[in-house]
């Protein structure tokens, strides 16, 4: 039994058994950019099961992989991806003095990402 309210459960997996699971039971779906090669097709196929499924939208949410470009993040955004996981093994990652300009560079990109302006 899941006790209800729970928080949102969001599966990574990326492949054809993950990409079933995250439809059969995740709130929402994770992967790793990285890890799914041809995002934009990855999406698609992902929708597509879920519109099979019958279950309606199943947010989606990228993890990134090193240091995105603006323009990526703005694709994902433009692909419908609800939000993007950013730092996994950023340029830096062991050094700490490295972190607040990492955040700092992402954080003048949010408004543009939001609004797609």
């Amino acid at each position: 039994p899941v006790p209800q309210p729970h928080p949102p459960f969001y599966c990574g997996a990326g492949g054809r058994i993950g990409t079933a699971q995250a439809v059969a039971w995740g709130d929402g779906w994770a992967p790793m950019d990285v890890a799914l090669g041809d995002v934009a097709k990855r999406i698609d196929r992902f929708r597509a099961v879920v519109d099979t499924a019958g279950r309606g939208e199943v947010p989606i949410t990228l993890v990134t992989f090193g240091d995105p470009e603006p323009d990526v993040l703005r694709q994902y955004r433009d692909l419908g991806v609800e939000r993007a996981v950013i730092g996994a093994s950023r340029t830096g990652w062991d050094d700490p003095y490295t972190t607040y300009p990492f955040i700092d560079r992402y954080a003048a990109l949010i408004d543009d990402l939001r609004t797609g302006e």
